[in-house]
């Protein structure tokens, strides 16, 4: 009978440490995205790039329709969208009020399109 407590222990003590486990890994990986996003965010460099093209894409899902900027350059691909961190909040005044053909120096920020991220994210936008 004492074997039997000491193996129910150990059982329960061995399911607590799992549960322990899944609970800080999720935790990790809650705050490594975070700190990647802020990482991302803060990453704030100037280009300079002629507009080739501009492209709005519609996104509808089931909180409504959103839309998605993007603004493809002669040396890379560009999106454009609100950002916390950079106090920036005027995506459409910005897409729309950029030109075809024209050469801007961009304020962006990001690192680029990779497994992680998304393009860089423009910021401010200076005819030259």
């Amino acid at each position: 009978m004492f074997r039997n407590r000491v193996s129910f222990e150990s059982q329960y003590n061995r399911v607590r440490n799992i549960q322990r486990f899944i609970i800080g890994s999720i935790i990790i990986i809650i705050i490594s995205t975070f700190t990647l996003n802020i990482c991302n965010d803060l990453n704030v460099n100037t280009v300079q790039a002629t507009v080739k093209k501009l492209e709005r894409q519609q996104l509808i899902g089931k909180n409504g329709t959103e839309y998605r900027y993007l603004i493809i350059c002669d040396k890379e691909l560009f999106v454009c969208h609100s950002s916390l961190i950079n106090n920036k909040f005027d995506n459409s005044n910005l897409f729309f009020n950029l030109e075809e053909g024209v050469k801007y120096e961009f304020t962006v920020s990001g690192y680029g399109k990779g497994i992680i991220f998304d393009y860089r994210n423009i910021l401010k936008a200076k005819k030259l």
